[in-house]
């Protein structure tokens, strides 16, 4: 649960960064939330074109290390605190 309220409080600082750093900005702080959300599943996608990647390019290896290390971080974010 804290990390929950903790990750709030991070978005909701963050997102007033944003809206606060250019007053004449088109963004409001729902949007600016938005925005980092999409940013930061964006680039959490980003580990898995390195699967793909590395599976493109033969290296077995490291293709089954990456998908061990994501099995243990996704099931490491479920898990309750």
């Amino acid at each position: 649960m804290s990390q929950l309220l903790l990750s709030f409080l991070a978005f909701y600082y963050s997102g007033n960064k944003i809206v606060q750093k250019d007053a004449s900005s088109t963004f409001s702080k729902p949007v600016a939330i938005a925005l980092m959300i999409s940013i930061g599943i964006g680039l959490h996608n980003l580990g898995d074109l390195a699967i793909g990647a590395s599976l493109k390019l033969g290296s077995i290896d490291f293709t089954i290390f990456l998908i061990v290390c994501f099995a243990l971080h996704n099931t490491t974010e479920v898990m309750p605190s």
